[in-house]
């Protein structure tokens, strides 16, 4: 059950949803009209601000508008601001993981294994809706359901498709609907699908970033435009891969790679995934970067380049509780692909978000 304030804070950010575009709306006039104590918006105002989903400004006829469109804003995000981790249980917790005192393995205790499917399940909705599904009479809503077996095809517990072979075009342009694409796919996206899913079926591997990009003639702003969801969360969604499937696990990825007992010592003081990726984000500390990077096979120490890009990230994350996609990381630091690839060269996800702590599901 979410709080007072989480409902209210949903009804306020609704109401600037229905707004005119860069109509500016009074404090007064939402608490009268979504009946919310003066008061008490007053403050759920300034924690939304403070979070980056609303903007303000003062003055005789100022007021409150949303900082993004409705449809980049996710459910997730609001409930986090307002109501902060969103887990029942905080050994299950994406954002302020703490182990329970009175359970001594994780792994068999039988509260947490029955609040995990259900954790996961909300978590699946919430990642994938945003605040345009909730306003009603204006025009086709994002997404109407978000249930894998209600939407035809049965997707796995971030919202990708569970098996690389039911594949189909309709479930791509589906999906592109979906996530927000509701024009009909273009030959060059299709093209991209399509060098996707070759490249796993003759590799088992999703291809990096780097290498569809290049093999399909594509910079990044020609990329962005095509995929504005990004690379994993949107090409590779459409394509029917997700980084369980199509990336290698930590011990194949790791298995050729000779790293020191240093590293392995470090890494063995953090709850990793079975693909190498922290479970606890919070965790993090530079010692940990260092380490898988060696772990990979990368030099170290890092550059000033590599940390900048990693705390950005971190930075992102932490405020947004997504992981920015690689065209907003490339945009953002004003770097080309090329210039992350020397920097990262195990990709964005295997190499960057792994390395700063991050899950690429978590928005990667």
């Amino acid at each position: 059950m979410i709080t007072s304030r989480a409902r209210y804070a949903l009804k306020t950010m609704l109401h600037l949803a229905r707004a005119d575009s860069g109509q500016l709306v009074q404090a007064n006039d939402i608490a009268d009209e979504e009946h919310i104590p003066i008061k008490f918006l007053e403050q759920i105002l300034i924690d939304l601000r403070r979070a980056g989903l609303v903007s303000s400004t003062r003055g005789r006829y100022g007021g409150y508008q949303l900082a993004a469109p409705a449809k980049d804003i996710l459910l997730l995000r609001i409930l986090r601001a307002i109501d902060g981790p969103v887990a029942p249980l905080s050994c299950l917790s994406q954002t302020a993981y703490v182990a329970c005192t009175d359970c001594d393995d994780e792994e068999l205790c039988g509260v947490r294994n029955l609040m995990e499917g259900a954790y996961k399940a909300s978590i699946r909705y919430m990642e994938n809706t945003t605040l345009a599904d909730g306003i009603v009479g204006r025009g086709r809503k994002m997404s109407t359901n978000n249930d894998g077996e209600a939407f035809g095809w049965k997707l796995d517990d971030w919202g990708f498709l569970e098996n690389f072979n039911h594949w189909d075009r309709d479930f791509a342009q589906a999906m592109a609907e979906r996530i927000g694409m509701p024009d009909k796919l273009s030959d060059k996206q299709w093209g991209v699908l399509e060098y996707i899913r070759s490249f796993f079926r003759s590799n088992g591997q999703c291809p990096l970033v780097f290498q569809t990009c290049r093999a399909n003639k594509l910079r990044l702003r020609e990329f962005n435009q095509l995929f504005p969801s990004g690379y994993l969360r949107g090409a590779c969604r459409l394509a029917g891969l997700t980084y369980t499937a199509g990336y290698p696990t930590y011990a194949i990825l790791t298995q050729y790679v000779d790293g020191p007992e240093e590293a392995d010592d470090i890494l063995a003081q953090f709850k990793l995934d079975d693909y190498g990726f922290l479970l606890d984000a919070e965790s993090w500390n530079r010692s940990f970067a260092t380490a898988m990077t060696t772990r990979q096979g990368g030099k170290v120490p890092l550059t000033d380049a590599q940390w900048r890009v990693l705390e950005y990230m971190r930075e992102k994350y932490t405020a947004n509780a997504v992981v920015p996609t690689v065209i907003q990381t490339c945009e953002d630091l004003e770097l080309e692909l090329d210039d992350l690839e020397d920097l990262f060269p195990a990709g964005y996800n295997r190499g960057a978000v792994r390395c700063a702590g991050l899950r690429p599901a978590t928005g990667g």
